[in-house]
């Protein structure tokens, strides 16, 4: 379903800073690591980058169907070992609709770590990656006028490192059906003969008989 013809939306409220798509890490941050600057292994993730990066993934709003959403942090502590993705969506949106979403947000935060360190590995339609073997997560999406109520959440995860995660990682099939989904709406929108305001023919009939 195409929401409200809210790409734009999207673009404008999450990924102004991410008009390119893929995973290509940021240069506004610097992952600080020990002496030997080649290892990788239990590198303190760096969250700013790690936000960054995660949002660049979707791309631009007219490649991914996630246009409901209006609002995401990623964020975490590497002391606690926890991570956090918290998305604010459209109150219209549905429960299905924000738990394709919140998967996607795993794997793109999951991906995201892999630039950072080689302890991580990259998701796939069968896997959310191993991010979230080492991290516990707090997954949640959130409709807009009620942010603030628990009981209204569509998507609220708390899980321990490790955890299974209760959410299918086949992203690819939700988002090829929506882009085809689109793709017809476009079409059908360009089939669609202009309409002018106004009867021309009724509106002379109308003058001549105001001469009369």
């Amino acid at each position: 379903m195409i929401k409200k013809k809210a790409a734009a939306l999207f673009a404008a409220a999450i990924l102004s800073a991410a008009a390119l798509a893929g995973c290509a890490p940021t240069e506004q941050t610097v992952v600080q690591r020990g002496p030997d600057f080649s290892e990788t292994e239990n590198v303190a993730l760096d969250f700013v980058q790690l936000h960054n990066d995660t949002l660049e993934c979707f791309g631009g709003a007219e490649e991914n169907p996630y246009v409901y959403i209006l609002d995401v942090n990623v964020s975490g502590d590497n002391d606690a070992k926890t991570i956090s993705i918290d998305a604010v969506c459209m109150d219209d949106t549905t429960k299905e609709e924000a738990e394709q979403f919140a998967a996607a947000a795993l794997r793109h935060a999951n991906d995201s770590a892999v630039i950072q360190s080689t302890e991580y590995e990259v998701s796939s339609q069968e896997s959310f990656g191993n991010l979230f073997d080492k991290y516990a997560l707090t997954l949640t999406v959130r409709p807009e006028s009620t942010k603030d109520d628990p009981s209204t959440y569509l998507v609220n995860l708390q899980l321990a490192a490790g955890d299974e995660i209760p959410l299918n990682p086949d992203i690819e099939t939700y988002e090829e059906e929506w882009q085809e989904g689109l793709d017809r709406y476009m079409e059908q929108e360009a089939n669609q003969p202009v309409k002018l305001s106004g009867d021309p023919e009724e509106s002379g009939a109308e003058a001549t008989s105001e001469a009369e």
